[in-house]
């Protein structure tokens, strides 16, 4: 049986997209006709999938789209329409939400069948939107915010702090007419740290999408000439590969001479699938992959006993099914942390290693 799918198509990327107030969305039905509901849910960024906060939900039936290999989606301040050609379809159900603030919002589309609401696909895009009227900052307003501005309710704060702090650094030590390639960025979420200082910015990934500058095929060399770029972000990235040194080498041979690079790559984490996660690296590893490059700087994101307190947030997370008692623990954890800062000094165990290197 083949999947159904639902691919929105943006006519410009990155910033010029979260201004679009319409965009078309191809229709793929895997296994034919079926009853079923077209349903588009607005919620903020910041918040996702929070009940309180919510712009709103509107449904619309497959029988009105019928076999129409193309839809185009509308969303502004008004709330969300749906056409197909020429001709504006009418919501089966309408949820207004009661949020009406300045930002950024998810358009969570999802395609389900009548009955069960079984879900049959679902994706997602992101828009600015402005009730005030006034312009909505992309510098501040971008997606991923849980990375740059975190909680304490988050199991990873410390480690995502960590290298949020470690990622403006490393921007702000680039000359402004650098350029710079965020490697597997995806929805970029350090693309601000960037652009508020004027560098170019160039994200790359296998899968095209909103944000994505450059197309590039798994494991393959990219398409960019031997020492095209000033700077290179790679955090995340290479446990997701299968030649996670051939990847790297591909970085080395883009980077210019002089170049900076800043990598992160897990030492013990949890295993998280995007789609799929091959890999942990060692020190050794880790001096081995940078032994080309010079003033080689390796970090960790914490000591043993921070990384303990950061394993248990992680499980906290997956078993704790009390929103309010989770998040309890979790501050309670994340505190513990910052106590454990400069009580311990075994570096053993860490979640994360944080390098920063010259070409």
């Amino acid at each position: 049986m083949t999947e159904w799918k639902i691919t929105p198509q943006f006519g410009a990327k990155g910033v010029a997209s979260l201004r679009e107030k319409e965009i078309t969305a191809l229709m793929e039905r895997g296994d034919g006709m079926r009853p079923g509901y077209l349903t588009i849910d607005v919620y903020p960024e910041r918040m996702p999938r929070y009940p309180a906060r919510h712009f709103g939900t509107w449904q619309f039936s497959f029988d009105e789209i019928g076999d129409a290999e193309q839809v185009s989606i509308r969303l502004d301040t008004e709330g969300v329409g749906v056409s197909c050609g020429d001709k504006a379809l009418s919501p089966v159900k309408v949820i207004q939400g009661h949020l009406k603030e300045d930002g950024l919002y998810i358009a969570y589309v999802v395609l389900a069948e009548k009955d069960t609401y079984a879900k049959l696909h679902q994706t997602q895009y992101y828009r600015h939107l402005s009730f005030s009227g006034a312009p909505v900052d992309p510098t501040v307003h971008w997606p991923e915010s849980r990375r740059r501005n975190l909680r304490t309710v988050q199991s990873e704060y410390w480690m995502m702090k960590t290298l949020y702090e470690a990622v403006e650094k490393f921007a702000s030590e680039l000359p402004a007419e650098a350029s710079v390639l965020d490697y597997g960025g995806g929805c970029p979420p350090y693309h601000p740290c960037f652009a508020a200082r004027g560098i170019r910015y160039t994200n790359a990934d296998v899968y095209d999408g909103q944000f994505v500058d450059l197309v590039y095929k798994a494991d393959e060399r990219l398409p960019l000439a031997d020492n095209s770029c000033d700077a290179i972000l790679c955090t995340h990235v290479l446990e997701h590969v299968k030649d996670p040194l051939g990847n790297f080498a591909d970085l080395y041979r883009v980077l210019k001479n002089d170049g900076k690079i800043l990598v992160a790559v897990p030492f013990a984490w949890e295993h998280h699938f995007q789609p799929v996660d091959f890999w942990r690296f060692g020190l050794n590893m880790v001096e081995s992959m940078f032994s080309p490059f010079k003033e080689v700087k390796i970090a960790t994101d914490g000591n043993a006993a921070q990384a303990m307190i950061l394993f248990r947030n992680c499980y906290y997370d997956h078993v704790v099914k009390s929103p309010f008692l989770r998040n309890l623990l979790m501050r309670w954890g994340n505190f513990k942390y910052r106590l454990h800062a400069a009580e311990h000094g075994d570096k053993s165990i860490t979640a994360n290693f944080i390098i920063t290197a010259t070409k």
